[in-house]
């Protein structure tokens, strides 16, 4: 079954979008990051709760590139290494892990290409 577990944020990072999590008494693994540049042609699966809802979508690197973007707060920007991924992704996915078929998490989803369909 689904279980929810109650969360305090620890650490935001605007320049990234992202919020680190504490939960207690959750029973499952530490999820461990990939430290190298993912290749083309990688397969993985893209995980997160758009519309509040588990989900896991299968998709494919297609790319990767530098973007300078802006931050959150609309203070100054940074530079990320963003990939291009071949995936049929729902709005409210951002913020979900990009998994590797070994387990570790090669990067966070944080924009849907609105030129180019499953991208």
């Amino acid at each position: 079954g689904t279980q929810s577990y109650a969360a305090i944020p620890v650490l935001f990072d605007s320049s990234e979008d992202l919020a680190l999590l504490r939960t207690h008494n959750l029973s499952a693994p530490t999820l461990q990051l990939f430290n190298n540049q993912v290749n083309n042609n990688t397969s993985v699966i893209i995980s997160g709760y758009p519309g509040g809802n588990y989900s896991t979508i299968p998709g494919l690197v297609l790319g990767a590139e530098q973007f300078f973007t802006p931050n959150l707060n609309g203070y100054g920007s940074s530079t990320k290494q963003v990939y291009e991924v071949q995936a049929n992704t729902l709005e409210g996915i951002s913020g979900g892990p990009m998994i590797l078929m070994n387990g570790q998490v090669g990067g966070i989803i944080f924009a849907r290409s609105q030129s180019v369909m499953n991208h």
